[in-house]
């Protein structure tokens, strides 16, 4: 028998293997599979046959997202919507890219988050590092990052505002 990783890859098939995860090894049955499945962004299909196990079965399998936003206007004031966490899913953000900003971003500031300030994943703070369209920088999520339940609206809110334009990368993934 091998060992797999959960981390799965998409499209792989592990059947007859012994699956080695937080809790306990898992063992598939011949005739059994675990199937990744990215589709509707569910995380994976089981068809398992048999499954010996140590520990209970109720293993969470992340799927990774990317999602890349154009042209977001930083001279609006209000949060702006990028996206809605699917029905079932609970989403966890790693960290948002500003990239292709329209001029240099001498006085924006912006925050990223499920709340009305979307402030709860990335605090506002000014980017002036970014004076160029050839530019980008990496936010990473702060400590103590708000996971999005379903239906949960991820945004962004220029706290100070810019007449300037910018490509929003946000990445992370779904549980």
């Amino acid at each position: 028998m091998a060992t797999v990783d959960l981390q799965l890859n998409r499209g792989y098939v592990i059947s007859g293997m012994e699956i080695a995860a937080t809790g306990g090894p898992y063992t598939v049955s011949s005739g059994g599979k675990i199937t990744v499945d990215t589709t509707n962004e569910s995380a994976v299909k089981t068809d398992l046959g048999s499954l010996v196990a140590d520990s209970p079965a109720s293993v969470v399998y992340p799927v990774p997202f990317s999602k890349v936003f154009g042209a977001v206007d930083l001279s609006v004031g209000t949060k702006q919507t990028l996206f809605t966490v699917p029905t079932g899913k609970t989403a966890i953000i790693q960290r948002v890219v500003l990239r292709a900003a329209s001029a240099s971003l001498a006085t924006a500031s912006v925050g990223f988050g499920f709340d009305t300030n979307a402030s709860d994943v990335i605090a506002s703070a000014t980017h002036t590092e970014l004076t160029g369209a050839t530019l980008e920088t990496e936010i990473p999520a702060m400590d103590g990052a708000k996971a999005g339940a379903a239906a949960a609206v991820f945004g962004i809110k220029a706290t100070v505002t810019q007449n300037a334009t910018v490509t929003v990368d946000v990445h992370g993934y779904y549980v």
